[in-house]
């Protein structure tokens, strides 16, 4: 298998099973957002709610918010793989807007055994990549039901930020802050598009949500063609959140499930819809080397595959190493051999100037040249 599909194996192990969520979720013990007791949802333009923590634990200590100052409000858990990049992000962020904005951490949904000491130790073992004033919210402590289930925020990290007339200006995933922040401290934010804004957002999730759960029900109960179509429909929604999803639900058809014709069907819709409009070329170029080199394949159409492979090096300027393999493979497949020659040994070429890339497969590549330039005697 060579890096392409590396590439996408790493990315999507369980992508058609579980589509992979922009934040952590609310653990089973969060009560749900759409039962928090608020008879009103905090939205864009509420005055924020109190600050109100159990223990202040790096920083200093913040009060309460005050009129005319900037603040992030940042919710998160110690135990979340995406809070541990946004703890330094946020550091990040407090320095550069030092002294016009001020960053206020609150873990929450911590449930050991002892909660404060795992966040104290992560603070600890974390060090200066937490630079900023953290406070360890308490069990089922009110800022979690005053902030977060009252604007129906149900995973974390997440950000508010409360604007200098003490507002709830914009709130949402914590690696988005970065442009409403700068906003916020220009004066140049409008709350009431960001409520707006917020409005479509929330549509939209509930949306995808729904079109996620029959993409999972389908694959699982073998419909295929249900399984490509609510593909489609997630990539056309947000084709940047489900930039590798055609790859794999291509794959799943073709190979898995075994319907070739769904399959190359959805293939042509994809690529020559969305695929191209938003340069989805690492999809394309992976369901041109499932037709080319999966061994589950029971119908390869090269035509298609070479079609593909064109595309794809085309999106990429010929300066992708991978599809240039991808490419190479085409060629020999359809009988091109002193061409699939000349284009592996640029795919080679390009491998091995990428630092990022491992060995292993630099000289897989490599093989694969060895062995087409054996095959033809050069």
């Amino acid at each position: 298998m060579t890096i392409h599909l590396r590439v996408l194996a790493a990315s999507l192990a369980a992508a058609l099973s579980a589509a992979a969520p922009a934040q952590t979720p609310a653990p089973a013990k969060a009560p749900p957002a759409d039962k928090a007791p608020e008879s009103k949802i905090l939205t864009p333009g509420d005055p924020a709610p109190a600050l109100k923590v159990e223990k202040w634990l790096k920083g200093a200590e913040v009060k309460s918010l005050e009129k005319g100052k900037v603040y992030v409000v940042d919710f998160w858990a110690h135990w979340s793989s995406s809070c541990k990049t946004t703890v330094p992000h946020l550091t990040e962020l407090a320095k550069k807007h030092k002294d016009k904005a001020t960053i206020i951490g609150v873990a929450i949904w911590e449930d050991g055994k002892d909660p404060l000491a795992d966040v104290q130790k992560f603070l600890t073992d974390i060090g200066d990549q937490a630079d900023y004033s953290i406070a360890y919210g308490g069990k089922d402590g009110e800022m979690e039901r005053t902030w977060m289930r009252a604007s129906r925020t149900t995973g974390i990290p997440a950000s508010f930020i409360v604007d200098k007339d003490g507002n709830v200006a914009w709130f949402g995933r914590t690696l988005d802050v970065d442009e409403p922040l700068q906003l916020v401290i220009d004066g140049k934010f409008d709350p009431k598009a960001a409520a707006n804004e917020a409005k479509k957002q929330a549509e939209l999730d509930k949306k995808v949500k729904d079109i996620e759960q029959r993409l999972r029900n389908a694959k699982q109960g073998g419909r295929t063609k249900e399984m490509l179509d609510a593909t489609l429909e997630l990539v056309k929604l947000q084709p940047k959140k489900y930039i590798t999803f055609p790859g794999l639900a291509f794959k799943t058809a073709l190979v898995d499930q075994k319907d070739a014709d769904a399959a190359y069907a959805f293939a042509k819709v994809f690529v020559e819809g969305v695929g191209t409009e938003q340069k989805m070329w690492m999809d394309i170029n992976a369901i041109a080397w499932t037709i080319l080199d999966d061994p589950g394949v029971k119908k390869r159409d090269f035509e298609v595959a070479m079609k593909y492979a064109l595309k794809a090096a085309d999106m990429t300027a010929e300066k992708d190493g991978a599809v240039l393999d991808t490419l190479a493979r085409a060629y020999w497949e359809t009988g091109e051999k002193t061409k699939a020659v000349e284009v592996q040994e640029r795919a080679v070429e390009l491998v091995k100037k990428d630092n990022q890339l491992p060995e292993a497969t630099k000289k897989e590549l490599q093989a694969t040249l060895d062995r087409y330039k054996r095959a033809t005697g050069k």
